[in-house]
C-alpha cells in the first residue's frame, strides 16, 4: 500500500511525456502598402520596403481543434467563448515591436486543396486579433496580425505539431496584413497604422518545455527518497546461516 502511494506521488510529480503542443512560427520578409498615422509605433512614417520579423507562439491544446482528412486547424478567443490558442504574436519593424495576444481571435491552420485548374496547393494561416474596450464596452484600441501563405504545393505537414520550414516565398504566395488602431468612440478612428507583409521565409518549431522550478526539484528529490526507503523496507532480511 505504501509503495503504491509513493509510486502514485512520483507519477504526479514527474509528468508523463506527451506530444509537443506549444509551437513557434517565425517569419521574415518585407513591408508593403503601408499607411501610417502613428509614426511612433514603428519609429517612422514610411514602412514600405523595410524588413520585418513576425513571431507567433501558440498552444494547440487551447481553443477548438478541428482535424479533417486535408486540414488541421485550431481556433479560439472571446468571440468563440473559449481560450485562444494564440499565446502571443509580435511584429518587429525598424527596431520597434508591437504585440498582439490573440485574446479575441486566434487561428492556426494547415490545409491542402485543389484549385480551379485541378492543381494541388497547400496553405498555412496564422491570425491573432485583440481589442481594448472601455468601461462602457466601446472599443478604444485594436491590433490584428494575419499571415496566410499558399503554394503549389509547399509540401507542408498537415499536423500542427510537426516542425517545418519554407523559403523562397514571394508576393505571389504570401500576403499578410497588420493593423493597429487607437479609437475615440464618439468620433471613430483617431490614429491607425496598417500595411501588407510579404514573407520570404517561415520556420515552425517546437517551443521547449520550461525547466522545472527549484521547489519542484526539491519535491522530486523527496519523492525519490521515499521510493528508496520503501524499496529498502520491502527488501528480504538476510537469514543467519
Amino acid at each position: 500500500m505504501i509503495r503504491a502511494m509513493a509510486f502514485s506521488a512520483a507519477l504526479a510529480v514527474f509528468p508523463t511525456l506527451s506530444a509537443a503542443s506549444v509551437m513557434q512560427a517565425f517569419l521574415q520578409g518585407t513591408v508593403n502598402n503601408s499607411y501610417v498615422e502613428t509614426p511612433g509605433l514603428f519609429g517612422t512614417a514610411d514602412l514600405d520596403g523595410l524588413g520585418f520579423e513576425l513571431t507567433f507562439i501558440y498552444d494547440t491544446r487551447r481553443g477548438i481543434r478541428d482535424i479533417g482528412t486535408d486540414y488541421d486547424q485550431v481556433y479560439g478567443g472571446t468571440q468563440y467563448s473559449v481560450d485562444s490558442p494564440m499565446i502571443s504574436a509580435v511584429l518587429s519593424i525598424n527596431g520597434f515591436s508591437q504585440s498582439v495576444f490573440g485574446s479575441k481571435d486566434g487561428i492556426v491552420a494547415n490545409s491542402r486543396g485543389i484549385d480551379g485548374f485541378g492543381d494541388p496547393f497547400d496553405s498555412v494561416t496564422f491570425l491573432a486579433g485583440d481589442e481594448t474596450v472601455d468601461a462602457s464596452g466601446k472599443v478604444t484600441a485594436y491590433g490584428v496580425l494575419v499571415m496566410p501563405l499558399m503554394g503549389y504545393p509547399f509540401g507542408i505537414p498537415l499536423n500542427l505539431e510537426t516542425p517545418f520550414e519554407l523559403s523562397g516565398l514571394t508576393a505571389s504566395n504570401s500576403g499578410g496584413i497588420f493593423a493597429f488602431g487607437v479609437l475615440d468612440p464618439p468620433s471613430g478612428i483617431v490614429a491607425r497604422t496598417t500595411g501588407g507583409l510579404t514573407a520570404a521565409t517561415l520556420t515552425v518549431t517546437v517551443v521547449p518545455s520550461p525547466v522545472p522550478l527549484p521547489a519542484s526539484l526539491w519535491l522530486m528529490l523527496l519523492v525519490l527518497a521515499a521510493l528508496i526507503l520503501v524499496a529498502r523496507s520491502r527488501a528480504p532480511v538476510p537469514q543467519p546461516v
